[in-house]
């Protein structure tokens, strides 16, 4: 695992570890991602919130064996408490920015200034045994679901929906650390990419015409000013799968992405339109939408309508779209090794609920499109009854509309987790 470097002086370390335990607690008690606590105003700004990302993605990612070793020295804490020992857990053990003695030292005088000393005394006393646990004796303790990292009910699931070897070959790359990658969307000096440590990805068949690059020194590639200046998106290469699907050659006057914010599929879309075409990028969040605008804007595709409205529920004509596109709320059961924390959301009844959604989408949707359209539905989810089982259900309840294409990508060295159909209506 990559470990992040930064400076190590009481201050620093204070403010990490106090904003990263802010992070695990807003995550536990008001539903929100990590994803959306490092976007908050609070962090997001921040010199250290590449490092404070670091510790909450490695809690998460190693979650069974922290949560394992506190039970073990701790058994009854207050939640408040059992924040503050997780987030110097990771610092001792998976980070190499503070030494396991200072990451103890600066926890327990957090713990000491905010609660008093009996708190900051229990503090020290569970740091320092799990300091002098041999970590990978008590991980062989551990039952295999654990041992795995992964939540006990989500191993279960995998289990029973893919082969043994799939299942070995998710828990490799899941345990892999995520790579930055971005998609070239205007030509760029090859020599400057080289110099930000960027790669051309060029082994994977669905990229057509697009150009992604692996990136290993985000920092350097963010001086360059280039997303801002739309010559760069970041974005994994999966998400070209699903507008490969798309026949460009026919005439497409009218097309919509019904769940597009934050916009890097509707840029994707926009970019292989004729001149005269027109694309309206449509989603319900406010927010977002805000994004969505100003990355087209960014790119050249000021001209494109965007639009707050329900994907189930808005004012749009029936039939009067040829190319309607759907990438639809989904588990993201295919990201979870770039978003750790939300394999511990996961349920089978959340996936119930999704699937119910998913088809409400697909089949108002689908009322948009005009004969001989395409529709593309596309989600970052591996699970078959988000993807396939959904897709054959509503083509089996909708015989006017005929699956063309389906592919399922499973989470690989250059590419997260994706699936994406094409259905035309006849």
């Amino acid at each position: 695992m990559n470990k992040p470097t930064t400076k190590t002086n009481t201050g620093i370390s204070t403010e990490i570890i106090i904003l990263a335990i802010s992070g695990l607690e807003l995550w536990e008690n008001k539903d929100l991602t990590i994803d959306d606590f490092l976007d908050s105003e609070q962090v997001e700004q921040s010199d250290l919130r590449r490092t404070i990302s670091s510790i909450l993605f490695s809690y998460f990612r190693n979650k069974p064996l922290i949560d394992a070793l506190i039970k073990k020295f701790a058994k009854k804490v207050r939640g408040r408490d059992r924040r503050i020992i997780a987030i110097a857990t990771v610092q001792m053990l998976f980070q190499d920015a503070i030494s396991a003695e200072s990451a103890v030292n600066v926890a327990v005088d957090l713990a000491k200034e905010r609660f008093g000393k009996r708190t900051a005394g229990f503090i020290n006393a569970v740091l320092r045994k799990i300091n002098q646990t041999d970590i990978e004796q008590f991980r062989s303790t551990l039952p295999e679901w654990a041992s795995t990292a992964l939540p006990e009910k989500l191993y279960n699931h995998w289990q029973q929906i893919f082969s043994k070897t799939e299942f070995a070959e998710l828990l490799a790359k899941l345990h892999q650390e995520p790579r930055l990658f971005f998609r070239q969307c205007r030509e760029l000096n090859q020599d400057e990419i080289g110099c930000c440590d960027a790669l051309q990805i060029t082994n994977l068949p669905w990229l057509n015409d697009f150009k992604f690059y692996s990136c290993t020194n985000p920092g350097a590639l963010l001086a360059k000013n280039w997303l801002k200046r739309g010559h760069i998106y970041i974005q994994d290469p999966a998400t070209a799968m699903s507008i490969s699907l798309i026949d460009f050659t026919v005439n497409i006057q009218r097309a919509i992405d019904l769940c597009a914010a934050p916009g890097g599929k509707s840029l994707m879309i926009a970019e292989n339109l004729a001149p005269d075409a027109k694309l309206i990028a449509a989603d319900r969040s406010v927010k977002r939408q805000q994004l969505t605008r100003e990355n087209l804007f960014n790119h050249g595709f000021s001209k494109h309508e965007v639009v707050v409205t329900s994907a189930t529920d808005n004012l749009f004509d029936q039939k009067s779209f040829d190319l309607v596109f759907l990438d639809v709320p989904c588990s993201n059961t295919g990201v979870f090794r770039r978003r750790p924390d939300a394999m511990w959301n996961w349920s089978e009844q959340k996936t119930a609920e999704l699937v119910k959604l998913q088809q409400e989408i697909l089949t108002a949707s689908s009322k948009l499109l005009k004969p001989g359209g395409q529709l593309i539905y596309s989600t970052c989810t591996i699970d078959p009854a988000e993807n396939q089982q959904l897709v054959a259900s509503f083509i089996k309840d909708n015989p006017e509309f005929k699956l063309i294409k389906e592919q399922t990508l499973l989470p690989g060295k250059n590419n997260d987790g994706a699936y994406a159909a094409r259905i035309d209506l006849c």
